[in-house]
């Protein structure tokens, strides 16, 4: 098993044994998917660091700055940050809304230049991946957030494309796949 590989499996592995310590301590399972985002951002950096070329360096940066802009947007990290009274007032402004769509924008880059369509598979494939980003900040199907990067996945296995960096994105598949779960199971 690579570095890459390694230090996905024990991310994995450390968020699964939180939410089974809170399952035997408290008798339900809850596992800190607030916390995914950062997670994933900070295995991310330590990515960065291993990249060896410019077009590596290149989308790993896109998909963090990204990541970074949907951890601004999150109110549950920036209580970290801000106290309450100015964390009202921060998420009654503009900026959270802003901070989304531009990490919307980013997303869209980064999907057309991991996958850099030139086939007619490779552009069904990014305008599905679109698709399913815009899609998923229409309020009634907003459940559709937590697919895109499992397709993104999936694709690149198919493509037979599993270079090291892609282990960050399933780990990020894999994040938000919990977090859909844990979401299900709480809504139901």
């Amino acid at each position: 098993m690579g570095r890459e590989a390694r230090i996905v499996f024990l991310s994995l592995l450390t968020i699964l044994l939180y939410g089974i310590i809170i399952l035997i301590e408290k008798g339900f399972l809850v596992l800190p998917f607030p916390l995914f985002d950062s997670i994933v951002f900070i295995v991310g950096i330590r990515f960065l660091f291993w990249a060896e070329d410019r077009k590596t360096r290149f989308i790993l940066g896109l998909f963090l700055s990204a990541l970074l802009f949907a951890i601004a947007s999150k109110p549950f990290v920036l209580e970290i940050f801000i106290n309450g009274q100015d964390l009202e007032i921060f998420n009654a402004s503009l900026w959270p809304d802003v901070f989304k769509l531009v990490h919307l924008l980013l997303l869209i880059v980064f999907f057309g230049a991991l996958i850099r369509p030139k086939k007619i598979l490779e552009w069904l494939s990014f305008c599905s991946l679109l698709a399913l980003l815009i899609a998923s900040q229409m309020p009634m199907i907003a459940f559709l957030a937590f697919i895109p990067f499992s397709v993104l996945v999936i694709y690149l296995y198919l493509r037979k494309a599993m270079l090291p960096i892609y282990y960050l994105f399933i780990l990020k598949a894999s994040f938000d796949l919990l977090e859909g779960i844990m979401m299900l199971f709480s809504t139901y």
